[in-house]
């Protein structure tokens, strides 16, 4: 989760910094595949999507990963500092496993908030955006705990029956 910043400041203009960043995120990339023996197989890896910030002043540029800025925020030491950044991540990358994450992440501690209503939302919306995602039937069970807690057992009872008819 290595964290690269650059300060340009003979570059002014940001189509040729964004070129730059992408030139330098590329060599990374092969630097490390470089290192592979040759008898080996290849084998498709999935890779994190890289974010690049331009500074206020277009002078210089950060390049980091969604899973940096979720580690970030799992490490926050409150869940209202943690719901931050893990709005942070969804505003930044708002597809792929670290937005999944915080998607969950982010109705459990609406959750340990007592805010039931909005982790009720948060769980639909990730059943309703990635429904054979890694969270999935986590967060379906979720939404069940928040509609018991929310006064809706029935509700509550037609999902469980739902997803138990699904599981066999």
């Amino acid at each position: 989760a290595a964290l690269y910043t650059l300060t340009t400041p003979m570059i002014n203009d940001r189509s040729t910094l964004f070129c730059v960043a992408l030139v330098g995120s590329l060599a990374l990339s092969c630097a490390g595949a470089q290192r592979r023996p040759v008898h080996m197989a290849k084998v498709p890896v999935e890779m994190d999507a890289l974010i690049f910030e331009v500074g206020p002043d277009g002078g210089g540029f950060r390049v980091f990963s969604p899973r940096d800025l979720l580690e970030k925020a799992e490490d926050a030491p409150t869940c209202e500092e943690a719901l931050a950044g893990y709005q942070s991540v969804l505003e930044k990358a708002p597809s792929g496993a670290a937005s999944e994450s915080a998607r969950y992440q982010m109705g459990l501690c609406l959750e340990a908030l007592d805010r039931s209503s909005e982790a009720l939302q948060v769980y639909e919306t990730l059943v309703s955006e990635v429904p054979e995602g890694r969270w999935a039937l986590d967060a379906q069970l979720r939404r069940g705990y928040c509609l018991e807690r929310l006064g809706r057992s029935d509700e509550a009872a037609q999902l469980y029956e739902g997803l138990h008819g699904r599981l066999r």
